[in-house]
């Protein structure tokens, strides 16, 4: 069965639009998740009135209103579903009769499906009434089709050149992945609190794990209804407050702030070229890899790498060739190092953890040095 999560937040006339589109699609064999960001009673009054009146299972999620937490509530609805196969809906696009066929027709194990949204004008959007759901595509601009029919030429060319290879881009008001895969990758990471870039994340991470694109642009197809824009929406993607995150160079395919919440302790880790001392410090306290790749290397100065997520060397000196290898690099104060190293380090464009001393002992003492290690760590994951 297919699982239809629907997000919404303080906008029941549109989530009233949005669920009596799915009471007259093509395919019927699914159930609707309402995920509720926290909003006002009106919207659960929308809820109430529909269940048992459209055609397939209704239920509601909620959760406090604490921000603009568009992940975390979709995790609530991944987590409420019954199906095997999670489909993602905004609660303020309506999805044409044929949205949910397409995306069972098309679905393949390893793939996730991507589309996008036509844009309905304030006029159109502000006369549809339930009654005329039926014919909402024909309320679509013709250059708003010839828009997603482009977009989706371009995505294939950009795919077929290997230019961009995760195109489509992934938004989840027009995104469908099996469940298997969103619990491989710990669902959306609720680090991304406020408008933006929560769903490229979920795409460039369910990539990592080998789960690879396929475009449904110009499909599947949903109608994105005006209204206002979002506080925290600051008028261009790339000044959104969620982009220093999005962008930080190093993430884990299993985000430790899903589905479930990953301990540091969890996290699969290669340890190698330190000093046994250190080396046992870092190893009491952190998962062994096993025959798995390891998502995090704590390496020495010189230590070889390896395929991994998130890189740190623990070093005394300038690592020399190995320079900007690593994520981040963890400086241990002694006659090799100096204030002069470390700034020719974070000149070269390396990011520099200094030791932490807290008063309890030896700074340089293996636990003392893995304690920092594990701290900065806990901070960048």
């Amino acid at each position: 069965m297919i699982s239809v999560v629907v997000s919404t937040y303080e906008k029941p006339c549109h989530l009233a639009l949005v669920l009596h589109g799915l009471a007259v699609q093509t395919d019927r064999d699914f159930e609707v998740i309402v995920a509720d960001d926290g909003s006002g009673p009106e919207t659960v009054r929308v809820v109430e009135s529909l269940r048992g009146v459209v055609p397939y299972p209704l239920d509601l999620v909620r959760q406090e209103h604490l921000g603009f937490r568009a992940a975390r509530v979709r995790n609530l609805g991944i987590q409420a579903s019954r199906g095997n196969y999670i489909l993602f809906l905004d609660g303020d696009c309506v999805p044409l009769p044929e949205f949910v066929a397409v995306h069972r027709a098309l679905r393949r194990p390893g793939r996730y499906l991507a589309g996008a949204r036509y844009f309905l004008d304030r006029g159109v959007s502000d006369s549809i009434a339930p009654t005329e759901i039926r014919r909402i595509a024909s309320l679509v601009p013709r250059a708003e089709v010839r828009r997603l029919r482009a977009l989706a030429f371009k995505d294939a060319f950009y795919r077929l050149s290997r230019i961009k290879e995760d195109r489509p881009k992934v938004v989840t008001s027009n995104l469908s992945v099996w469940k298997t895969d969103l619990q491989r990758s710990n669902g959306l990471d609720e680090n991304f609190v406020g408008w933006g870039q929560e769903d490229e994340d979920l795409g460039r991470r369910l990539r990592r794990l080998g789960v690879r694109p396929r475009s449904v642009v110009g499909r599947a197809n949903v109608c994105h209804i005006w209204h206002p824009s979002v506080e925290s929406f600051r008028g261009r993607v790339r000044d959104g407050d969620n982009v220093p995150y999005f962008r930080r160079g190093y993430f884990l395919a299993c985000c430790r702030n899903g589905l479930r919440k990953r301990a540091l302790a969890s996290i699969r880790t290669r340890i190698e070229g330190l000093p046994a001392p250190l080396a046992d410090a870092l190893r009491t306290r952190l998962a062994d890899p096993g025959s798995s790749p390891p998502e995090i290397e704590i390496l020495g100065p010189f230590a070889p790498r390896s395929r991994c997520e998130v890189r740190i060397r623990i070093v005394g000196a300038t690592p020399g060739p190995t320079i900007q290898d690593a994520h981040y690099y963890v400086l241990v104060p002694g006659p090799e190092f100096s204030p002069q190293e470390e700034e020719m380090l974070r000149l070269a464009g390396a990011r520099v953890i200094p030791l932490e001393d807290e008063g309890e002992g030896d700074l340089l003492a293996p636990d003392a040095i893995a304690s920092s290690a594990l701290r900065a760590l806990d901070l960048l994951l």
